[in-house]
């Protein structure tokens, strides 16, 4: 949401401020969203890595130490342990990376409608219509999550 704000006052500053075209300022915000959710998913998938690592190897620390009396100690246990952990990882890895992978999307579609010097009629309708779409619903997706969360 903040690079959403960040965005709406780049192209605020552009069309009211500095006196660029409506469209020159949408290209010019959207090309900054583009760049905002490449540097924030690019973070997100670090950390994201590093908690991977934590729970699959965490995982296999359990299972190593033992399931029950039959794995004891053994790398079976360990070995399951670590599937355990990967697949709950995989599976935190997906939830996060639907909405980043929409934000992404959307506003590439968002900054390729058009081109600078164009007028908003000669922009690519669709390209505008499921840039949009992306972006809401990854908006939408990241504040379900964080209401589950909170309560």
């Amino acid at each position: 949401m903040l690079g959403l704000f960040v965005a709406v006052l780049v192209f605020a500053f552009g069309a009211f401020i500095s006196g660029d075209t409506y469209e020159a300022s949408f290209l010019s915000a959207s090309g900054f969203l583009y760049w905002w959710y490449i540097v924030t998913g690019a973070i997100i998938g670090v950390i994201l890595a590093l908690v991977v690592l934590g729970v699959t190897a965490g995982g296999a620390a359990v299972g190593h130490r033992g399931l029950g009396k039959q794995m004891n100690g053994s790398a079976a246990g360990a070995v399951v342990g670590a599937g355990v952990g990967g697949s709950i990882s995989a599976l935190i890895v997906v939830l996060a990376a639907i909405p980043i992978v929409m934000s992404i999307g959307g506003a590439w579609l968002l900054s390729t409608a058009g081109a600078p010097g164009m007028a908003f009629e000669e922009f690519d309708q669709t390209k505008l219509i499921f840039g949009s779409i992306l972006i809401v619903l990854s908006a939408l997706f990241g504040m379900s999550r964080r209401s589950k969360s909170s309560d």
